[in-house]
């Protein structure tokens, strides 16, 4: 109803108000939404050809992933000179 995909039409059966439902068959514009995929191309996860393998607890941990703890470590002093600009 709100968004005109279904019409409504007040009938009587048996005494009784009620509404029968219609599909509305109308054109709409497309939809378009634009996603942005780079920063989460930057996780080395995406490109890791252990990923399948990769899990808590196995041979390839996430703890213990040097890539991951590289990436994470950039992000997160990245963060903080953001943050020290601002303040500033």
């Amino acid at each position: 109803m709100r968004k005109g995909l279904v019409s409504r039409e007040a009938v009587t059966h048996k005494g009784k108000k009620t509404y029968i439902l219609r599909y509305t068959d109308t054109t709409r514009a497309p939809i378009v939404i634009h996603v942005d995929l780079n920063p989460v191309i930057e996780i080395p996860c995406f490109t890791c050809r252990n990923i399948g393998k990769c899990g808590m607890g196995g041979y390839y941990d996430p703890t213990k992933c040097s890539l991951l703890t590289r990436y994470l470590l950039q992000v997160l002093s990245q963060r903080r000179y953001v943050s020290r600009e601002l303040k500033v």
